[in-house]
């Protein structure tokens, strides 16, 4: 799997991901092999961090580099909105075959996004609910000791970076899943 991370303080913002990538029981990192460099994609002004199958960074580059819309991904509504249409595109263009477990009501899209914007961060599990973060959040297999460290350093650190590093460290050294070089991207908050 992997972990990504997300720290919002003051005006500034941070989205970071681990570098491994699994193709079963084979590890990749993207830094050494693959010609993908890291696990975030950027669209218009926003930066998209995803946690699913290794397929996702094809799939979600495509879809994202193919989207042409007017409004702006910028609240719970409308990337909710757009959440769905990807679902519905994923499985039509893309041929998602969506796993339920008996207790859901929904079909699952089969992927966690995180991602950042210049209103904030936002998480998008698999059933494409939406919630926005004020301070911090993590997705993936590491993503309870991203929380952790990052929830530490918060209050005495001032650089969003910073936060966010601490936290893939954490990850990196106790999720199996998760390795580092990390890889970061910054906005400022309007």
């Amino acid at each position: 799997m992997t972990t990504i991370a997300a720290a919002r303080k003051g005006k500034k913002i941070c989205i970071g991901s681990d570098s491994l990538t699994l193709f079963g029981n084979r590890k990749e990192k993207n830094c050494q092999i693959s010609s993908r460099k890291d696990k975030i994609i950027k669209y218009q002004s926003m930066y998209l961090g995803f946690s699913g199958s290794a397929a996702w960074s094809e799939v979600l580059s495509d879809y994202f580099k193919n989207l042409k819309i007017k409004y702006g991904l910028d609240n719970v509504d409308s990337i909710y909105l757009e959440m769905l249409r990807l679902h519905k595109t994923l499985k039509e263009k893309y041929f998602l075959t969506s796993q339920q477990g008996n207790d859901d009501i929904f079909e699952s899209s089969e992927h966690l996004i995180l991602l950042i914007n210049s209103k904030g961060i936002f998480e998008v599990d698999w059933m494409r609910n939406v919630r926005e973060y004020s301070q911090i959040a993590a997705i993936g297999s590491g993503d309870e000791y991203a929380l952790g460290a990052m929830k530490v350093v918060y209050e005495q650190e001032s650089d969003p970076k910073i936060i966010v590093k601490k936290g893939l460290e954490a990850a990196a050294k106790f999720d199996q899943k998760t390795e580092l070089p990390a890889f970061y991207r910054m906005l400022t908050l309007s």
